[in-house]
C-alpha cells in the first residue's frame, strides 16, 4: 500500500482541525469531491500538478486564518434587539402583520436570526435582489416539507394549506428586495393561513410601500405593527464594546463615540482596531482613532 505523502497528511490534519468532510473540503479547494476522495487515496488520475498547487493553496489560507487574531463579537440584548423581538412576538402570537424598519446596520438581521433561534415554529427568509414571488414561494414550499415544483399559484395554495391556523410564523428580512406581486402574494398568505408575517428592512421598505401606497393599499392596512428603529445609545455601544474586549472596557466609551449610533460600524470599528492592534491586551485609543479613519459613513 502506497504511504501518503505529506502534503496528503497536511490535508487530512487540516479537515480535521476544520471539522470539515470531503464535500466541504473540495468546495474549499475548488475541485470535486471524487478528485479530492481519489488524491487522498493515492488513485488521483488527470492533472496532479494543478490539483496540489490548489490543495497547497487552500492549506496555506487555512492555516493563516486559523494563526490569525479572530473577533468575536457575543450577542448583546441591547435596546434595539429588544424592541425587535418584542415586535416580531407580538407579531407572532397575535397572528397580524408587522413592519420593523430602519437604517442598515441597526441589526435587524441579528435579532431576527436570534429570534428564529430561539423559536423554532419560525420561518426565516432573507431575500435578496434576485428574489421573485416564484423564488419565494419555492423556499417557503421546500421549508414546509413540499418539494418545491409547480406554479407560485399552486405552490402559493399548498403554502396556505400547510400554514392555516397552525401560529407558525414567517420572517421576511430584506423586504425591501420584494417586488409588489410579491409583497401581496404574502398577503394573500396572510389573510388565508391566519398566521404572523413580518416584513424587516431598511427605510427603502417604509418608504416604497408609501410611495405606492395606491398599488399596495391592500398591504398597508394589514400592518398591525409598525416600528420604526432609532440609533442605537451610547450606553449599548459601551456593552456590546465591553463584552467583545472584556480585558479594555476602559476604552468601551472610545468605541461608542466613533461609533456614530450603528452597531455595524461598531462591528467594522473593533475588527479593524483588533487587526492594527495585533491582540486585545495591546490596543490603544490611537488604534481605535486609525480604525475610525477606515469607515466610509
Amino acid at each position: 500500500m502506497e504511504q501518503n505523502t505529506p502534503l496528503q497528511n497536511d490535508c487530512w490534519q487540516l479537515m480535521q482541525t476544520l471539522q470539515v468532510n470531503h464535500r466541504i473540503a473540495s468546495r474549499m479547494i475548488g475541485t470535486s469531491e471524487t478528485t479530492l476522495r481519489k488524491w487522498l487515496a493515492n488513485n488521483a488520475t488527470g492533472n496532479v500538478v494543478d490539483l496540489e498547487e490548489k490543495i497547497k493553496t487552500f492549506i496555506e489560507r487555512e492555516q493563516e486564518k486559523l494563526a490569525a487574531v479572530r473577533l468575536n463579537v457575543p450577542f448583546v440584548d441591547v435596546k434595539v434587539y429588544r424592541t425587535i423581538s418584542r415586535g416580531l412576538r407580538a407579531c407572532h402570537l397575535d397572528n397580524v402583520m408587522g413592519m420593523i424598519y430602519g437604517e442598515s446596520g441597526l441589526g435587524k438581521t441579528t435579532a431576527a436570526q436570534e429570534y428564529a433561534k430561539r423559536y423554532r415554529d419560525v420561518i426565516y427568509i432573507e431575500a435578496h435582489r434576485a428574489y421573485s414571488a416564484k423564488i419565494l414561494f419555492k423556499h417557503l414550499h421546500l421549508l414546509l416539507g413540499g418539494n418545491g415544483i409547480g406554479s407560485t399559484c399552486s405552490m402559493m395554495d399548498d403554502v396556505i394549506e400547510r400554514l392555516r391556523n397552525s401560529g407558525r410564523f414567517i420572517i421576511i428580512d430584506q423586504a425591501e428586495y420584494l417586488n409588489e406581486t410579491t409583497l401581496h402574494l404574502l398577503r394573500t398568505v396572510y389573510d388565508h393561513a391566519h398566521i404572523g408575517i413580518a416584513l424587516l428592512g431598511t427605510n427603502e421598505l417604509f418608504i416604497q410601500v408609501r410611495k405606492r401606497r395606491g398599488e399596495l393599499a391592500q398591504v398597508l392596512t394589514r400592518i398591525a405593527i409598525p416600528a420604526r428603529l432609532n440609533r442605537w445609545e451610547d450606553e449599548d455601544l459601551v456593552l456590546v464594546a465591553r463584552a467583545t474586549f472584556p480585558k479594555q472596557k476602559n476604552l468601551a466609551l472610545e468605541f461608542a463615540k466613533r461609533a456614530k449610533g450603528n452597531g455595524m460600524v461598531l462591528r467594522n470599528l473593533m475588527f479593524n482596531t483588533l487587526k492594527i492592534a495585533g491582540s486585545e491586551a495591546k490596543i490603544e485609543v490611537k488604534h481605535i482613532d486609525k480604525a475610525s479613519t477606515f469607515s466610509i459613513q
